[in-house]
């Protein structure tokens, strides 16, 4: 599951820039290299007691970040997948 996940691909619908200006279709296959995992993002719970300001937190998921640039050459962050550290999380 995580190989097809490693891989962006899109279909473009293009036209020539030259007379008779035909469209045609294109596909553009980005692969997801390990050095553009540079981030990660937690899903948790913090929660403060506020006597004795005791901090506790669940972690609930944790998703690898790539770095990705979008076709207009903007730099963004996707997360690829969540890793659910309780599985019954996503249900409640």
């Amino acid at each position: 599951e995580v190989r097809s996940l490693m891989a962006d691909t899109i279909v473009l619908r293009l036209m020539d820039t030259e007379p008779p200006y035909k469209e045609y279709d294109t596909t553009i296959i980005n692969v997801i290299q390990m050095e553009d995992v540079q981030r990660l993002r937690f899903l948790e719970k913090w929660e403060i007691d506020e006597e004795s300001l005791q901090i506790d937190k669940t972690i609930y998921a944790i998703a690898p970040i790539a770095r990705r640039i979008d076709l207009n050459g903007i730099e963004r962050w996707q997360p690829l997948f969540w890793i659910y550290t309780d599985e019954s999380f996503p249900k409640k």
